[in-house]
């Protein structure tokens, strides 16, 4: 049996993903509700899938 060793990314990689991951979901629900402005959540979700698409595989990744 082999033993899975992690990335030393492998926890801030995810703590960013989840992140990221949050600010593609709640500014669009903030939007709805008359929050925050279109163009803030145009910049939060421009930013946040940028940065998903960076951490998401150094966490996700499988050998």
């Amino acid at each position: 049996m082999t033993t899975f060793e992690k990335s030393p990314y492998h926890t801030p990689a995810k703590v960013v993903g989840l992140a990221a991951l949050a600010g593609t979901i709640l500014p669009p629900v903030a939007f709805l509700f008359g929050t925050m402005p279109l163009d803030t959540v145009k910049g939060i979700m421009l930013v946040s899938t940028i940065l998903w698409f960076v951490a998401a595989p150094l966490w996700m990744k499988v050998d």
